[in-house]
């Protein structure tokens, strides 16, 4: 599925004709020594745990990262829970326990006076400039 977002673009990041199927079909973007086969689940693990030292990173889930980050950007625009379940074909408690971020949002923003289901929110209080004597 191509992205708005052409810095996060999974198509337009290969730089691959994707125009006729059989120009792509045995193409594989993350591959190992043979570049007709993929690359098996340890190399991958073994890829990400690599990238994960470097940066003095520390995750349990290594390989699911990526579903994690997906399910809180989904949830930070705003997106039903129950369309990010289906979009990741998950059951509610794994993408609740799992996925999702530890914070309720909508109740964060009414907390706050901002519309819950809104992203569309600025304080008045940034508007303001401070005197010099401060």
């Amino acid at each position: 599925m191509r992205n708005r977002d052409v810095h996060i673009c999974p198509v337009g990041a290969a730089v691959i004709c994707f125009r006729k199927p059989q120009d792509w079909y045995v193409t594989k973007l993350l591959r190992g020594r043979q570049q007709d086969k993929s690359i098996t689940y340890e190399m991958h693990k073994a890829s990400y745990e690599a990238v994960f030292k470097y940066l003095g990173l520390t995750f349990n889930k290594k390989t699911h990262i990526n579903r994690q980050q997906g399910v809180r950007h989904l949830e930070s625009v705003d997106v039903e829970i129950s369309q990010t379940r289906r979009y990741g074909r998950w059951g509610m408690d794994t993408c609740n326990a799992v996925y999702a971020a530890p914070i309720a949002r909508e109740a964060m923003r009414a907390m706050s006076r901002h519309l819950p289901r809104s992203r569309l929110y600025y304080l008045e209080r940034a508007s303001v400039d401070p005197t010099l004597e401060l």
